[in-house]
């Protein structure tokens, strides 16, 4: 019950301070979906400076669809996500085209990073002069938007609020090293139900300070969640909690003709996330 819980008010956490709307409905991969936006790379800063510019990276898949994707992307300043407004710079004073065209997928599973990537851009300098103390602190936005489309007429989107603030000790993405089944890497395709955990780093668990209403700091840790996708078979948990194992079991009998593929996305609660694909040959 208590993780359970805890699973609950992270998802919360998710969507309201680091803003992304993304979070799996399913974890079966077969359609048009956005898996994660990441800023940064993995292990890296996850968080900015005013002045700084930021490259984002996509992570898409159209598992097992030979259809054209064309995509479009946008950044421009939060228009106050955490506070109701729609995720959208559609409107929005000074929104900033990142680009568009067609997705070449040079994977063949058609899962990974997105090609092209959008391009970088710079986080405006003064962002935060006129912020109160807490928000300088604590960290506001800028809001990066992105849509996919297929030729049949298939569409997602999703968005990703990129934090700026002035603390000295910023948020970085949370190293996942690997997919694990039993201890060891996931590498092939298994004979039988295994439990998969995604491999964590002991540092991952960032502990940061948030500054309160009143100016003081309070310390706190973060919680890590995984959302599990996967091409073939079942699993038990959809999401996990810090490197919490959750047992997938594939088909008695290997696909042919593609390779099944299963994916871990871990995200923190302020806008860290590391994405991990595994093949399974």
């Amino acid at each position: 019950m208590k993780a359970k819980m805890i699973l609950s008010l992270f998802c919360l956490s998710v969507l309201a301070a680091c803003g992304e709307d993304d979070l799996p409905k399913s974890s079966d991969l077969g359609g048009l979906r956005i898996l994660a936006i990441q800023a940064g790379s993995d292990g890296s800063t996850a968080e900015y400076a005013e002045g700084q510019t930021v490259q984002l990276t996509p992570y898409i898949s159209d598992y097992n669809q030979t259809r054209t994707v064309e995509f479009e992307a946008m950044w421009c300043l939060d228009p106050g996500v955490s506070y109701g407004a729609q995720p959208s710079c559609d409107g929005v004073a000074g929104a900033t085209s990142l680009g568009s065209g067609a997705i070449s997928f040079g994977d063949p599973n058609r899962t990974g990073a997105a090609n092209p990537l959008p391009a970088s851009f710079q986080i405006p300098a003064g962002l935060l002069a006129t912020r109160l103390p807490t928000d300088q602190f604590n960290g506001t936005a800028v809001l990066f938007t992105y849509k996919l489309r297929a030729s049949d007429g298939a569409t997602t989107k999703s968005f990703k609020r990129v934090i700026v603030s002035s603390k000295p000790a910023k948020n970085n993405n949370p190293p996942v090293a690997v997919i694990q089944a039993g201890g060891a890497p996931l590498a092939a395709y298994p004979t039988g139900a295994v439990q998969v955990t995604a491999s964590i780093a002991t540092t991952a668990n960032e502990a940061f300070q948030e500054m309160k209403r009143d100016g003081s700091l309070a310390s706190r840790t973060e919680e890590l969640l995984t959302s599990w996708f996967i091409s073939d078979g079942t699993l038990e948990l959809f999401r996990t909690i810090n490197g919490q194992a959750t047992k997938f079991e594939p088909p008695a009998t290997k696909p042919t003709g593609r390779t099944p593929i299963i994916v871990a996305v871990t995200r923190d609660s302020r806008g860290g996330v590391s994405v991990r694909i595994q093949p399974l040959p």
